[in-house]
């Protein structure tokens, strides 16, 4: 039987269904490949005998994985595509890695079924690099901190927006007030707008912050110099976002009190200085990279770690 792995690399097809079932083999026109050749290599694809898994990613569209894709005919049809139904595309083992759905818009009410309907099946990530849309078809400028903690690691294209009078964001347990405001969970943001008076992202408390999507710069608004800690062992910095490729830029002083400092899948820069604790850990993930333009300090008992991806093209 033919069991095919993705552990890294991208495989991009917007046929995924016939590419993975097998019925794109057929006897070619100049007869090089009889029909018995075909059926005996048919015989050989098994359900779940492609394993998506690790630093993999599939790019596609929703239909070729879920029962109902969405239909971007036009913003109505959009807005009607609010059920994905169950993961039907069962030629897939969805163990890890990532998804990358390319539809140009989507809604709220299929992203959280998509959500719950690939939850169902495996530890696959998804996500979005559509146009997020509101319930009247108008482009969503950006989500609240509490949205983006309750979606986690999906929009690609939409900002999170913070308090726009805080001075300090905490990525943690808290009762907000004028002052700080508290996520109360992790979140991962395409990039975060903060008000002109915010000095502060700080991370602890056990959650986590990733910041990244489509490139660019990664935390946008403050007037003032910015600085982002992260100040618990369990807590940790990710810059890139996971199974998609981009350059992100970070515009801050970065001090890894504690936890780590992770890059993935992406060019990312961070324009300031970088101070690394002792115990803590750096990893550089697969094939990405992490380039400080400041003073990099690096203190006693620091762990970094270079995970290599073998990238495969597909």
């Amino acid at each position: 039987m033919v069991k095919i792995e993705i552990n890294g690399g991208t495989l991009i097809a917007d046929n995924l269904r016939a590419l993975v079932d097998g019925s794109l083999v057929t006897p070619d026109e100049y007869g090089d490949t009889e029909q018995e050749n075909v059926d005996a290599l048919k015989a050989h694809i098994i359900k779940g005998g492609i394993v998506l898994q690790n630093e993999g990613v599939i790019q596609t569209k929703t239909g070729q994985i879920f029962a109902n894709g969405i239909d971007t005919t036009s913003d109505a049809t959009v807005l009607a595509s609010k059920d994905s139904g169950k993961v039907t595309n069962d030629y897939i083992k969805y163990e890890g890695g990532t998804i990358n759905f390319t539809d140009i818009k989507y809604s709220q009410d299929y992203l959280d079924s998509a959500k719950k309907n690939m939850a169902d099946v495996g530890k696959t990530n998804i996500n979005m690099l559509g146009t997020l849309v509101d319930e009247k078809g108008e482009v969503v400028e950006d989500i609240t901190v509490d949205q983006a903690v309750e979606n986690g690691n999906v929009h690609v294209d939409t900002p999170v927006k913070a308090n726009e009078n805080i001075s300090s964001l905490v990525v943690g347990n808290g009762t907000t007030d004028g002052e700080t405001q508290y996520s109360n969970g992790s979140f991962v943001a395409s990039q975060i707008k903060v008000g002109e008076n915010t000095n502060t992202i700080a991370i602890k408390d056990g959650q986590t912050l990733g910041l990244g999507g489509k490139g660019g710069e990664l935390v946008t608004g403050n007037k003032d110099n910015l600085t982002v800690t992260v100040d618990n062992t369990d807590s940790s910095l990710t810059l890139g976002r996971e199974g998609y490729n981009s350059e992100n830029t970070l515009t801050a002083n970065v001090s890894i009190n504690q936890g780590s400092l992770n890059s993935v899948s992406s060019a990312n820069t961070v324009n300031g200085n970088v101070e690394l604790d002792a115990n803590t850990q750096t990893n550089i993930i697969g094939n990405s990279s992490l380039v400080v333009n400041g003073k990099l300090t690096a203190n006693e008992g620091l762990i970094l770690i270079l995970v290599i991806k073998i990238v495969q093209e597909l």
